[in-house]
């Protein structure tokens, strides 16, 4: 199946049409846990995009996963003590840190691009795939 995300309401529904409607019975904890990460609870196929119509929904996937990696390199550095914090514990405490306290948001994070050589490794692999997966299907 081909999914056209141009034909999609809400950029949001783009990870739960793939994980919910495309992938189906194969990605069901994948759907549920995309759904989550939205802060909407899935209703039934019909009312789906109606429960996102509402509300500008923010996607906190690449938010978690952020701050996540920011915890993952302060516990390898030993700047956490992970005996007396869980992973996720870490990282609600640094993300009420940034929000609360010094009034930063996601976007104020620094960002670090990818080289050159690895952006053209990132390619090779994605043609690379790309011929396995789709071209047998043209």
């Amino acid at each position: 199946r081909i999914m056209n995300y141009h034909s999609i309401d809400y950029p949001t529904a783009v990870t739960q049409n793939l994980y919910c409607d495309i992938l189906k019975d194969q990605t069901p904890k994948t759907c549920r846990e995309s759904w989550r990460l939205l802060q909407v609870a899935p209703t039934t196929a019909t009312n789906q995009k109606e429960s996102l119509k509402p509300k500008i929904i923010e996607n906190k996937g690449s938010e978690l996963y952020a701050y996540d990696a920011i915890v993952l390199e302060a516990a390898k550095l030993g700047w956490i003590e992970t005996s007396k914090l869980t992973r996720e514990q870490a990282r609600q405490d640094l993300m009420k840190h940034h929000t609360k306290i010094l009034q930063k948001g996601f976007t104020d994070l620094p960002l670090m691009c990818p080289s050159r050589a690895e952006l053209e490794m990132l390619l090779q692999k994605s043609l690379k795939l790309e011929q396995i997966h789709v071209a047998p299907a043209l």
